[in-house]
């Protein structure tokens, strides 16, 4: 487990906490454990995710250029939850638009199958037209091979 901190994050976290930031790397495990500062082991992979995830947070709310004291590593804490918050109700309203707009198309869609049940196709509508000048092309050719007139 503290092989995964670097001594320069330890110092850095005793730091945060008040606490002294000299003596073995195991001692200051020791000291942020007894101080209940809880020590959370990040993977590589995970690490370099919640880095891209940093830097499209500060992309995303625009502030790169602010300058932060890093005396001030609480108020930073504090500033990066509050613009994640702007991402995250940012990320809902955005998701809400996209709802709202899949809705409406849903209801476009019952329409046009409504009109289209209602309303013949055309193609259905010209062959029907077909059908019928067959069927009375068949009944005249009938007819006058029959010698009878084409409509009684």
């Amino acid at each position: 487990m503290a092989s995964l901190l670097t001594v320069a994050e330890l110092k850095e976290m005793l730091k945060d906490a008040e606490l002294p930031t000299y003596g073995l790397k195991s001692e200051m495990v020791t000291g942020l454990l007894s101080a209940g500062v809880s020590l959370r082991i990040v993977s590589a992979s995970e690490e370099t995710a919640e880095r891209q995830s940093d830097e499209v947070l500060w992309e995303t709310t625009g502030i790169m250029d602010t300058v932060v004291d890093p005396s001030t590593s609480n108020q930073r804490r504090v500033s990066l939850r509050t613009m994640s918050t702007v991402v995250t109700e940012k990320e809902v309203d955005l998701l809400r638009r996209e709802r709202d707009v899949a809705q409406r198309e849903a209801e476009l869609l019952r329409r046009e199958l409504e009109l289209l049940r209602v309303t013949p196709r055309s193609e259905s509508g010209r062959l029907m037209v077909r059908l019928a000048e067959l069927k009375g092309s068949l009944i005249f050719t009938y007819s006058n091979a029959a010698g009878e007139p084409p409509f009684p």
